[in-house]
């Protein structure tokens, strides 16, 4: 039998994790004073970022275990938005649950090839694509970016610090199992063709989010 690892199940806290301030304070007690790694995050504050919500995990080394099959809405083509919706994903498959990631408009310059694809386009659709970011490498911050040096310094620094770089984070996602998912509504409007991105990714629609979010108790819009 596989070691069973405890977990603190947030929803009994959920009077206390409406605000940053009161989900971190909870997450500290969590670790400092019931010695605990893991806890199952539901009811917290809506407007809570996905990006703090990972950086205090990593602060005191908490793992998220997300109940049935939690699926991340990824609307930011930003970097910083990125990684933490990829670490909470791969905390969540980690911890055995079912994980689906739903790319929609800029979001979906994540999943595009970082090399040119030959692809069918009008004249509006390939200004889009000359226009926006061609893979996980042209992704700057969503504040900082100082014209690229910020995305580059944050990349430095994860590489100093043993961080998994977020190009590995995606592929570990993807070798444990994580759905990805493109938005095909938005790849029309954008003019982004299924050859552009890379060959894991599924297409889908509204529908196939709300699939997984009703089957789900907990979504999370990045």
């Amino acid at each position: 039998m596989k070691n069973l690892i405890p977990a603190v199940q947030m929803f009994t806290l959920r009077e206390f994790t409406q605000t940053p301030e009161g989900l971190e304070t909870c997450f500290k007690r969590i670790r400092e004073e019931m010695d605990c790694g893991a806890v199952q995050i539901s009811c917290i504050g809506r407007d809570i970022p996905a990006d703090f919500i990972a950086g205090i995990c990593n602060e005191y080394d908490i793992k998220i275990c997300i109940t049935h099959a939690p699926p991340d809405e990824v609307f930011s083509g930003d970097l910083d938005k990125t990684i933490a919706a990829f670490i909470i994903a791969n905390g969540a498959v980690s911890m055995g649950r079912k994980v689906t990631m739903f790319f929609t408009f800029w979001g979906l310059n994540i999943l595009r090839r970082p090399k040119k694809v030959k692809a069918a386009k009008t004249f509006i659709e390939k200004m889009f694509g000359a226009m926006m970011p061609r893979g996980t490498k042209k992704l700057g911050l969503s504040r900082m970016n100082m014209g690229g040096a910020g995305a580059k310094m944050i990349r430095g620094i994860m590489k100093q610090k043993g961080v998994y770089s977020l190009e590995e984070l995606i592929q570990n996602a993807i070798d444990h199992g994580v759905r990805i998912v493109a938005c095909q509504m938005s790849m029309d409007i954008m003019g982004i063709k299924q050859e552009e991105l890379i060959d894991e990714v599924e297409l889908g629609g509204v529908a196939t989010f709300l699939g997984s979010a009703e089957m789900s108790d907990m979504s999370l819009f990045i």
